[in-house]
C-alpha cells in the first residue's frame, strides 16, 4: 500500500503519476516477498489445529 501526498510546486521535477509508477516498479521485489509471506502465513493458519 502506498500513501500519496500531493502538493503543487512550480519547481517540481516529477508528476504524481511518474512518482507512483517509479515507487511501484522500484519495489516489485518487496511486494512479491510480502505476497509470499502473506500466502505462507495463510497456509499455516489454515492447517493449524483449531
Amino acid at each position: 500500500m502506498y500513501i500519496v501526498e500531493a502538493s503543487v510546486s512550480d519547481t517540481a521535477q516529477e508528476t504524481v503519476i511518474s512518482k507512483v509508477k517509479r515507487l511501484i516498479l522500484n519495489n516489485t521485489d518487496t511486494a512479491e516477498k510480502l505476497s509470499e509471506q502473506t500466502q505462507n502465513q495463510s497456509e499455516k493458519d489454515s492447517t493449524s489445529p483449531g
